[in-house]
């Protein structure tokens, strides 16, 4: 009990990802070790331990394998001027290290990636993926600059699911970005993804926050509006710099 409250008072609230992750890590000690040594790495950046990442990807892992019809994973990638390369290089390394956990647990899992600022470009398909011309893809990718069109991504997401998966099958989306977004944007957002979420169903949004300034309000509107109950355990800082940002892991 004293490991959870220690943890507790240096990442914030528990939830049940974290949860999850103490017990991946066999003990709350473990957890808060490695979390301490991780952030001493990382710092001032706000970044997940080991553990805690490997929470949130089994979930997604076991969205996907609890059909028998094979799902699909999207990657929406925020390239906007917003985001500096550090930040699109952290984004772009989660997503390899992601794709390779995916595609080991469930095999006929699709993958996808977008790239979106003002414009959104299909970087490479939704389709099942060999590893090392996935990887290479994700090395050579350039970052578009410009604004940030979420609605647009989303959308455009949205749309390529739906001709891409069979009906009924299993739809994540992992949004990356600092989700700095005017009023309009995020709103147009949220319309969208409720739109998607009627149309399609058994669509499933996780955001991971990067950058500087991350607006962590706007994301969790955008994962509330696909229907999901459990929007405080959809959020993760991925690489974020407090400066600017009222912003914890969770």
């Amino acid at each position: 009990m004293q490991w959870e409250v220690l943890y507790k008072q240096a990442v914030g609230d528990i939830n049940d990802v974290t949860k999850e992750a103490a017990v991946l890590a066999q003990s709350w000690k473990e957890l808060f070790r490695c979390k301490t040594v991780s952030d001493r790495q990382a710092e001032p950046w706000l970044t997940p331990c080991q553990y805690e990442l490997h929470a949130v990807l089994q979930r997604i892992i076991s969205e996907q394998a609890s059909s028998s019809v094979a799902g699909g994973v999207t990657f929406l990638l925020d390239g906007s001027g917003s985001v500096s390369q550090e930040d699109f290089s952290a984004m772009t390394g989660f997503v390899s290290k992601a794709v390779t956990a995916i595609s080991a647990s469930v095999p006929a899992c699709k993958v996808g990636v977008m790239q979106f600022s003002n414009d959104v470009h299909i970087q490479i398909p939704l389709e099942t993926q060999d590893k090392d011309n996935f990887e290479k893809a994700m090395a050579d990718m350039v970052r578009m600059n410009g604004g940030t069109n979420v609605a647009l991504a989303i959308q455009t997401a949205s749309k390529h699911m739906q001709s891409s998966l069979a009906a009924g099958a299993p739809r994540t989306m992992i949004l990356l970005t600092d989700g700095r977004i005017d009023p309009y944007q995020g709103h147009e957002a949220v319309q969208v993804t409720h739109h998607m979420a009627d149309e399609q169903g058994n669509v499933s949004i996780y955001s991971f926050g990067v950058g500087s300034g991350v607006d962590r309000t706007e994301l969790d509107k955008i994962v509330a509006a696909s229907g999901a109950s459990d929007v405080d355990c959809r959020y993760m800082a991925l690489a974020v710099h407090p400066a600017g940002s009222a912003e914890s892991l969770w």
